[in-house]
């Protein structure tokens, strides 16, 4: 501030809001600056007064997007934000609600977890901040897909008398599918292979406990088996 031109050193003060310190943080809301001079051997006493007002910005969610998954994987919702917005925004997935905080570096928020089976509804709000007002909300939606349905299928068999025999099994397209997932038994003994056939019947039970993709499943098929 200047007195006749002039900025002086003595007899000279600056309020704001009737504080002493000119130095503020500036928030949403009005600000009255007053300038007094309390006169000197050439000037008279003199007073000043000046409103400011700080209006906050309007923020903006640029996108909220789900990952497509399948049922059992977790989906990643994430929010960008179009500014320096701070905080959290919340999340809401069919009705329910969720936080996530905003990484600066980024302007994303990002929410991670698992849902049920079909299309879901999301929707990101944000609130404001001190420099921001709140958004307006924005929609998307995202799929989580159920697993597909497996297939098991147990080859046909001609089993010889005292001879070992192998049963030829599919699952999903893959023979003899040998992993932690897979179980078969013959006469309820855990292997493909039966050794010494002897008369009578054998059941085949291919036990799949299904994985990432496929559910599980299992299949039975019985084999008689007469002596000449």
């Amino acid at each position: 501030a200047t007195v006749n031109g002039v900025v002086p050193t003595e007899g000279f003060t600056i309020t704001v809001n009737g504080g002493s310190n000119t130095d503020v943080s500036i928030t949403e809301g009005t600000y009255t600056v007053t300038a007094t001079f309390t006169g000197n051997d050439t000037h008279k006493d003199a007073t000043l007064s000046k409103t400011f007002t700080a209006s906050k910005e309007d923020s903006r969610i640029v996108s909220v997007s789900g990952v497509s998954v399948i049922v059992g994987e977790n989906s990643e919702i994430k929010v960008v934000m179009a500014n320096d917005e701070t905080g959290s925004v919340t999340i809401e997935v069919d009705g329910v609600t969720y936080t996530a905080t905003i990484v600066a570096d980024t302007k994303t928020a990002t929410l991670t977890r698992a849902f049920d089976v079909g299309v879901h509804n999301v929707t990101a709000y944000y609130g404001g901040d001190a420099k921001y007002n709140a958004a307006t909300p924005v929609n998307n939606t995202f799929t989580v897909t159920d697993k597909a349905e497996s297939t098991i299928s147990i080859a046909d068999a001609t089993l010889t008398i005292g001879e070992d025999h192998k049963f030829v099994y599919t699952i999903n397209g893959v023979e003899n599918l040998t992993n932690d997932n897979v179980t078969v038994t013959v006469n309820g003994n855990i292997s493909a292979t039966y050794h010494n056939i002897t008369a009578g019947t054998y059941e085949v039970i291919v036990t799949y406990s299904g994985n990432a993709t496929y559910k599980a499943k299992s299949l039975s098929r019985t084999f008689n088996v007469s002596k000449e």
